[in-house]
């Protein structure tokens, strides 16, 4: 290994110490930090130019040599390579590049604001009246994989049969992980092309991830899909803005009505007024109305959220 990847192994050796002596101090379960053999070690990184670079539209890495690539799309001429990654899934290798751009104008948004609601039933509904299904696609996939893991279980550790049975259950894992991650980029893409700006609660999504329905949240991945959606709307000139999510399902959207229903009821009826909507959209149109201070019944509590590039990381749910 040259000398970059060698400080950024022991940058992660020394993180993960300090999470641990934090964890101690705050009284929580520690986790001492895991040995990463070459068997767990998936990402190795590079400073650029030193150990790796691009000749020809090919990837040197040192003591490796030229790689040929496909690659995703063109790095701008304008770009600046800091950092290359070389990243391991399953049996494929990707490298990614972090890049400097120059500041771009800001921009106006032309498009109308929305609210959204994110949830089980439907991954997202939105304050306009429209609904999108949740794809479900862990759950799709789920018989497939307990045969899978079964199998892996049954086969001596680290045996060929053992290995071949463990790159079937990392493949079936990683298609999950790709259709949601490419389902959500495209409506990430969608919202923020069309709206000025997006209103969403803020949910405690790790709370809700340790809960009876972690599985169903851990499925619909709502912490990946607002990330997305952050830094989308900072490309596009829009605004992703998180509102107190209390009341959003029981307040009546129209004439602020508490109407008390459990999660099996899935159509708002107002008492007071009589207005009939789908649940979730009745939720949108309140994390809208929360969002626009000007056109809230009460004082809402707004919080906006941007992200800084790729400096920030996001839990996958």
């Amino acid at each position: 290994m040259n000398y970059s990847s060698c400080q950024q192994t022991l940058r992660r050796l020394d993180k993960a110490f300090q999470a641990f002596f934090r964890r101690i101090q705050a009284g929580e379960k520690p986790g001492y930090p895991r040995f990463k053999s070459r068997v767990r070690y998936m990402t190795v990184e590079y400073r650029w130019g030193d150990g790796v670079q691009l000749k020809d539209k090919r990837l040197y890495v040192q003591n490796v040599g030229n790689l040929k690539v496909k690659w995703h799309r063109e790095i701008p001429d304008q770009a600046t390579i800091h950092c290359a990654y070389l990243k391991r899934e399953g049996n494929e290798w990707f490298v990614v590049f972090s890049l400097e751009l120059p500041d771009s104008a800001p921009t106006v948004h032309p498009g109308q604001p929305v609210g959204v609601d994110i949830g089980l039933h439907s991954l997202v509904a939105l304050s306009d009246g429209q609904t999108i299904e949740n794809p479900r696609w862990y759950r799709s996939t789920e018989t497939k994989l307990v045969q899978a893991q079964r199998t892996l279980s049954r086969r001596k550790k680290f045996s060929g049969r053992w290995r071949q049975a463990a790159r079937k259950v990392a493949t079936l894992h990683r298609k999950v992980a790709n259709q949601r991650l490419d389902f959500q980029h495209k409506l990430s893409r969608q919202l923020t092309d069309t709206h000025s700006l997006i209103a969403m609660e803020d949910l405690n999504i790790l709370g809700l991830s340790r809960s009876r329905l972690a599985k169903s949240v851990h499925d619909a991945g709502w912490g990946q899909l607002i990330t997305l959606l952050a830094y989308k709307a900072e490309n596009a000139g829009s605004q992703v803005v998180l509102v107190d999510p209390r009341f959003t399902s029981q307040g009546c959207s129209e004439c602020g009505c508490i109407v008390p229903k459990d999660l099996s009821v899935r159509v708002h009826r107002c008492p007071e007024c009589g207005v009939v909507l789908d649940r979730d959209v009745n939720a949108a149109r309140n994390i809208l109305k929360r969002a626009l201070p000007q056109t809230a019944r009460t004082e809402p509590t707004v919080k906006s959220l941007s992200l800084d590039g790729c400096s920030r990381e996001a839990a996958v749910l």
